[in-house]
Order: C-alpha cells, then sequence, then structure tokens
C-alpha cells in the first residue's frame, strides 16, 4: 500500500498532530497532558470525518505513551489510556459497515494506514505488559494490511523470539524460532521503511545467537509438515473445532489466528487406530 494521502484528515487535526509531535520532541511532558485535554474534547465532536477521528484517537494514545516515556516512572494510568484510545481508533476502523459506505477510495486507505499504525503500537502496549498473544494479534492485524510494514513484521519477531524462551518443550521453541525468523527476514526485505534503523541492527544481534547450522538447516527454510491422514471424516471436524477454539491448550496455535497445523497437547483418542496420532505434530488433515 503507497502511502496515504493525508489531505483527507482536516487541517485542525493535522496541525494538532504536528503539535504532539513538537511537543515530544521538547520533551515537554506538561504541555502534551494539555494538549491530550484539548484533543479529547475534539474527540467528543461529531463534526469530524472518520480519518480524523480515527487520526485523533491515535495521537492521543501516542501522546500518553510519549508522555509515559518521558515521564520514566512506571504509569498505569496513562499505560491504560494509551491502550483505551489505540482500541477507540481501531473500532471505528472495525464497524465495517460505515468504511463498506466510504465511496471515496483514498479515504478507505487513510483508514486502513491509520488502522496500520495503530495495531502496530497497541501490540507494543500489549508486549509491554506481558500480554503476548494480543500482541501478536495485532501485529498479524497490521502486516494483514500491508505485509511490508517493517515495523510490524520487526516488533513481531521480536516479540516471537522472546516468546519462544517461554516454551517448555523443544519443539514447540522451534516453531516459534522459525516464525521469528521468518519476520526477520521480511523485514529485512523492507527495512528501508523503518524509522529507527538502530531499532534493526540491535535485534540483529540476538538472530545471530542462534547457531549457523540452526539458521541454516532448518529456520531459513520452509516450515515442512507431514500430513495427517484420518479415516473418518467426524474426527476431521472435531479436530478442526478444537483447533479453531485454541482447545489443544497449546501455545503453538497463538503464532496464527487460523491454524495449518495443530499441535495435539491433549492426545486426543479416537476408535480408529493409526500410528502417527502418537505423534505431538499434526500438519494439514485429510481424509485417507
Amino acid at each position: 500500500m503507497q502511502m496515504c494521502e493525508y489531505y483527507t484528515i482536516e487541517s485542525e487535526i493535522l496541525e494538532l498532530s504536528k503539535k504532539f509531535e513538537s511537543l515530544y520532541l521538547l520533551k515537554n511532558e506538561k504541555e502534551i497532558l494539555k494538549t491530550i485535554e484539548i484533543a479529547q474534547k475534539l474527540a467528543e465532536q461529531e463534526t469530524y470525518n472518520l480519518p480524523s477521528k480515527m487520526q485523533l484517537y491515535y495521537d492521543i494514545a501516542t501522546a500518553y505513551h510519549d508522555t509515559r516515556l518521558l515521564n520514566k516512572k512506571y504509569c498505569e494510568d496513562y499505560l491504560e489510556k494509551e491502550i483505551f484510545n489505540y482500541r477507540k481508533s481501531l473500532d471505528l476502523f472495525e464497524d465495517r459497515q460505515e468504511l463498506d459506505n466510504l465511496e471515496e477510495n483514498n479515504v478507505f486507505n487513510v483508514c486502513q494506514y491509520i488502522a496500520m499504525r495503530c495495531y502496530t503500537n497497541l501490540g507494543n502496549s500489549y508486549s509491554d505488559i506481558g500480554r503476548y498473544i494480543s500482541a501478536i494479534d495485532c501485529f498479524s492485524n497490521a502486516l494483514l494490511i500491508n505485509n511490508n510494514f517493517a515495523m510490524a513484521s520487526l516488533n513481531l519477531s521480536r516479540l516471537l523470539f522472546r516468546y519462544a524462551n517461554h516454551q517448555i518443550e523443544d519443539y514447540q521453541k522451534n516453531y516459534f524460532d522459525h516464525a521469528c525468523y521468518y519476520y526477520y527476514q521480511q523485514t529485512q526485505t523492507n527495512k528501508e521503511y523503518i524509522e529507527n534503523p538502530n531499532y534493526l541492527d540491535d535485534f540483529t544481534k540476538y538472530i545471530l545467537l542462534y547457531d549457523s547450522n540452526y539458521r541454516e538447516e532448518y529456520l531459513s527454510k520452509d516450515l515442512e509438515l507431514p500430513n495427517y491422514k484420518i479415516e473418518d471424516n467426524h474426527e476431521k471436524e472435531y479436530r478442526y473445532y478444537l483447533g479453531g477454539f485454541g482447545l489443544f491448550l497449546d501455545p503453538c496455535l497463538d503464532l496464527i489466528r487460523n491454524p495449518c497445523f495443530f499441535v495435539d497437547s491433549l492426545q486426543i483418542v479416537f476408535q480408529s487406530s493409526n500410528n502417527i496420532k502418537n505423534k505431538e505434530l499434526i500438519g494439514p488433515m485429510s481424509l485417507s
């Protein structure tokens, strides 16, 4: 997706966005908080178009985030308001009925662009408080809008690297490592769009901690999963039902929203015998 055309956002809101940016560069925490109050009053008005309202809530959320950074102390109140306002912006975007009624294509593109950044920043907020699954969902949503958005793929890769070390079983850690490396490579492909290159350079040092053979023989190759043959269509439907609702109770399901593979932690027993059922890994399911 190309850079959005910001002229669809009303000038008053754009000026407020620029003011927030300037105040953060000046490290003026008090003025940021005062400007947040102004923005909140504007948000109560019903006169602004959809992109302007989304941008307004995005700016308020980002301002609370910036205030947290400047304050250098953990402030749960600011963090709560940060998450709340990112969600307010995304709620407007996720109201598909209103978006579908937009006839101007550039307006829809602007809404997508703001939502992409909202999802990414909200993912960072969730990651800060240890809500890794919610953060993964947010980064994935940003990449659904624009698969080349390097900040989302980089943050997702960093999170998966951290999350991998929380896994108990080696095979689980391997899957997270593989996903981490996949998004790292994707970020490298689009690194010219990263606002701060040092962010990627710092993470590259962690990627290099992987053994070179592990990177070359496993991480850099496509993930190959064996087909899981079953004889009963009822079993197939039941397993997809369990997988779709995350009822295998396995963290590998956190990797993707619509799982292409399941890990049978519960060792579900069916009447028909099949040796492959004793394996933990279940690939794409098909009737034999």
